[in-house]
């Protein structure tokens, strides 16, 4: 997958704007994938550049009322109609986030994936129903990761990184502020997302047909083993 396919065809954002996000991506966003891959032995699953950002109106949450999803990890159907799992980066996340900040979610969205992993392979796919508000929401996201400590106990820094900044959700004033500033209020693209749309149908077949990382179904199983 080309991680910046959609970034490049963006029709309402500016050249220099667009230059600047793909060099952050490839400065900041590639190698924290690499060292999530390093440390956990899995191939980092597909990952790309939403050129929009992806919020929940109508909550009392991060940003005036707005509820931003700056990352998500979504199953989806490819060209060919086979079951991938990708991740979704928002652009502003990856303009204004920090290095360590964004280390943390894809390695918070990573664990999304190797859940979902195991529970395609198992079949285990009851509906994930969301919630009324957007902290419930976040108190389920929470509840769908998988052990931060069995996935990169190689690296306890990273471990206790997660748990302090992602417990309850990320929570990070500077980027809320630097979003508002720089991309709500200048009017760039926003999605409005409803909530219990982060929801996809999927015949039972296709996930039985879905090809996944070898080593991302052996993890999975391993984590299911030990819980």
């Amino acid at each position: 997958m080309d991680a910046l396919f959609k970034l490049e065809k963006a029709e309402n954002l500016n050249d220099k704007l667009k230059s600047r996000i793909a060099t952050r991506f490839a400065k900041i966003v590639v190698p924290a994938a690499t060292e999530v891959e390093r440390v956990s032995g899995v191939k980092y699953p597909p990952y790309f550049v939403d050129p929009v950002l992806p919020v929940i109106v109508g909550a009392q949450d991060n940003i005036g009322g707005l509820g931003v999803m700056y990352a998500r990890t979504l199953p989806i159907l490819n060209n060919e109609g086979r079951l991938i799992i990708v991740v979704q980066l928002s652009a502003p996340f990856v303009l204004y986030a920090t290095k360590t900040v964004v280390k943390v979610v894809l390695a918070h969205e990573f664990l999304h994936y190797i859940n979902l992993v195991g529970r395609f392979s198992t079949l285990d796919i009851n509906s994930q129903l969301s919630s009324a508000y957007v902290f419930e929401e976040r108190y389920a996201d929470m509840e769908r990761l998988v052990d931060a400590s069995i996935v990169f106990g190689k690296n306890k820094r990273l471990v206790r990184q997660l748990g302090k900044q992602m417990s309850s959700g990320l929570e990070n004033e500077k980027l809320n502020e630097k979003c508002r500033k720089m991309w709500i209020e200048k009017k760039l693209p926003m999605i409005r997302v409803a909530l219990g749309s982060n929801q996809i149908s999927l015949p039972v077949n296709t996930i039985l047909q879905a090809d996944f990382d070898p080593k991302a179904r052996e993890l999975a199983e391993k984590i299911r083993r030990i819980n």
